[in-house]
């Protein structure tokens, strides 16, 4: 893992959130999971629901839940607005400071989102990916904001629990990263399986 050699973000990155640029700091909790978000997936009600009781468990202990609609990919045709009041309405996700929806950004190339170059930069895939291959993949950050994992697509929000909790415990973000359990064997193989399923969708 990567630890205090990993790059804090870069000082000046904020966020879009119901219309206005506010710095990241505000966004960051003690862990902060980053997850981009597509309303029309198919597995969009598991992953939004399953993220607001992560949020709920968790989001007491100092978890936030940042959830990402974009337009690249398969288009997103509402709004952002639109796109909050849905995951409150269908997934009760949302509405509390714990678990967000922020504004649409681009998580890719071209004019990729600040926080998404960082972060895709500082923490490739196993196999070195630097692109965003598909929805629902998440970013695991410590308490300063750095990425210390980073699950694909399949990945079950109930299978990182344990990486949030370890997080979530420990005292300082050097201490964050030296917690984090070992890389399981799960998480390995679905980072496999995300890579050929990227590579069908291209």
């Amino acid at each position: 893992g990567g630890g205090a050699a990993t790059p804090t973000p870069p000082a000046g990155i904020t966020l879009p959130y119901l219309g206005e640029d506010l710095p990241l700091s505000k966004f960051l909790g003690r862990a902060t999971l980053v997850v981009n978000m597509k309303l029309d997936d198919p597995i969009s009600g598991q992953e939004m629901t399953a993220l607001e009781s992560l949020g709920q468990k968790l989001g007491p202990k100092g978890l936030r839940i940042l959830a990402v609609p974009t337009d690249q990919g398969w288009f997103e045709p509402d709004t952002s607005d639109v796109v909050r009041q849905k995951s409150k309405y269908a997934y009760n996700y949302g509405g509390t400071v714990n678990a967000i929806v922020t504004d649409k950004v681009n998580v890719e190339a071209p004019n990729q989102h600040p926080l998404y170059k960082y972060m895709v930069n500082t923490l490739p895939t196993p196999a070195g990916g630097k692109r965003i291959g598909l929805n629902f993949e998440k970013f695991l950050l410590d308490a300063e904001g750095r990425p210390l994992r980073r699950y694909p697509r399949k990945f079950t929000v109930g299978a990182l629990t344990a990486d949030v909790q370890a997080l979530l415990e420990a005292d300082t973000a050097e201490a964050q990263a030296a917690a984090l359990p070992a890389a399981t064997q799960a998480w390995v193989d679905s980072w496999v399986a995300a890579s050929a399923e990227a590579r069908k969708s291209e």
